[in-house]
C-alpha cells in the first residue's frame, strides 16, 4: 500500500509528536458495494496535523480544506484570518493573508476551492468580509470574484469550481446556490428559503463530481440535494442517522459528508447509499474535508487540528 508524500511528511514533521492519540473510527452501518466499484473496507486514523495556536503550523478553529495537484494541503484558518499551506515534503508550512479588508487580506476565511484546470487558482470564501477572493497561487495575485452588496446579500458558506473555472457558491443567509462565470458575472441563482424540492435552508457544503453533477448540503433541512450544473434539482438524500450535513468532498465515486452535529463523517456511494461512517470519538467538530489518493483530511474545530485518515480498500488486503 502506497502512502502519499504529504501525509507521511507532514505527520512526521508537524503533527505526530504533539497530537493527541486518536481513537479508532466507529462504523455504524454499511451498504452493498455497487457493481464494478472498489469495495470499501474501512477508514482508519493515521495521525494529525497542527494544533491550537497562531504559529505557522497551528490553527484556530480550522475549517475549509483542499488538496492541490502537487499534494499541497490548503487549510482555511478563520481564527487567525489566514490560509495555511502545508507543502508536500515541506518542514515548515507557509501562510497566505492576514486580517483586513484589502486585496489579499481576510476576515474569517471559511470555505476553499481550487481550480481544476490550468495553473492553481485558490478561491477563498470570507464570512467576515462577505465576499469570495481568488488567488493565483503562482504569483500571489488576488482579486475579488463576488461580494456582498446592498441589493444582493451574500454569506458564502461553501465553494466549488468547475472545469471552465465557473464558481459555485452556497449562500447560507440567502438560502441559495450561485453560479458565477469566470469573468465574475452571476449566471444564475437557485433556491430560496423553504422545504420544497427546489428550496434550501442555510445551505453550506458543496462539491462537484466527474459526471456533471453537484451535491449541496441543505443544512437547515437536514438533507443533501443533487443538482446538475444548470442548477436543476434531481434528487434529495437523507442517509440514516444524518443530522446536520456540512462540508462535502467527492473522490473516486464516493461522497464524503461532514455531519457536524453528530461529529462524524459519512461516506456515500453515487446513489446516496450509506457505505460507512467514521470519525466518531476522533473528531470533535468536522468542519472541513478533502480527499486525495486514499488519504482523507478532516478539520477539527474543537482540537484546532487536521485529522488524517487512510481509506482501506479490499484490494489493499489482497
Amino acid at each position: 500500500m502506497r502512502w502519499p508524500a504529504l501525509a507521511f511528511a507532514v505527520l512526521c514533521a508537524v503533527g505526530c509528536a504533539e497530537s493527541p492519540r486518536l481513537q479508532p473510527p466507529v462504523v455504524r452501518s454499511s451498504a452493498a458495494t455497487p457493481a464494478g466499484a472498489t469495495e470499501l473496507v474501512d477508514i482508519l486514523p493515521i495521525g494529525s496535523i497542527g494544533g491550537p495556536g497562531a504559529g505557522p503550523g497551528q490553527f484556530r478553529e480550522p475549517s475549509g480544506l483542499v488538496v492541490g495537484p502537487d499534494g499541497a494541503l490548503y487549510v482555511a484558518d478563520p481564527g487567525n484570518h489566514r490560509v495555511v499551506v502545508v507543502e508536500s515534503g515541506s518542514q515548515a508550512p507557509s501562510v497566505l493573508g492576514s486580517f483586513g479588508w484589502d486585496s489579499g487580506e481576510f476576515d474569517t476565511p471559511d470555505a476553499l476551492a481550487l481550480s481544476p484546470v490550468q495553473r492553481p487558482m485558490l478561491y477563498i470564501a470570507e464570512r467576515g468580509n462577505r465576499r469570495v477572493q481568488v488567488c493565483d497561487v503562482g504569483n500571489l495575485l488576488y482579486r475579488v470574484v463576488v461580494a456582498d452588496a446592498a441589493d444582493e446579500r451574500l454569506d458564502p458558506a461553501g465553494l466549488a469550481v468547475g472545469r471552465n473555472n465557473e464558481l459555485y457558491v452556497t449562500d447560507a443567509v440567502g438560502h441559495r446556490v450561485w453560479r458565477i462565470a469566470s469573468n465574475g458575472a452571476v449566471e444564475w441563482t437557485r433556491g430560496g428559503f423553504g422545504q420544497a424540492l427546489d428550496r434550501l435552508d442555510a445551505p453550506s457544503g458543496i462539491a462537484l463530481d466527474a459526471r456533471g453533477g453537484m451535491l449541496v448540503s441543505d443544512t437547515g433541512n437536514s438533507r443533501l440535494v443533487r443538482m446538475d450544473f444548470a442548477g436543476n434539482v434531481g434528487d434529495t438524500w437523507r442517509p440514516e442517522g444524518m443530522e446536520s450535513p456540512g462540508p462535502i468532498a467527492w473522490s473516486a465515486g464516493r461522497w464524503y459528508v461532514c455531519d457536524r452535529r453528530a461529529a462524524d463523517i459519512l461516506v456515500l456511494d453515487d446513489h446516496g447509499s450509506l457505505l460507512l461512517k467514521f470519525g466518531a470519538g476522533a473528531v470533535g467538530d468536522p468542519s472541513g474535508v478533502a480527499v486525495r489518493e486514499g488519504t482523507v483530511y478532516v478539520s477539527d474545530r474543537v482540537a484546532h487540528d487536521i485529522k488524517v485518515f487512510r481509506v482501506i480498500e479490499a484490494s489493499d488486503r489482497d
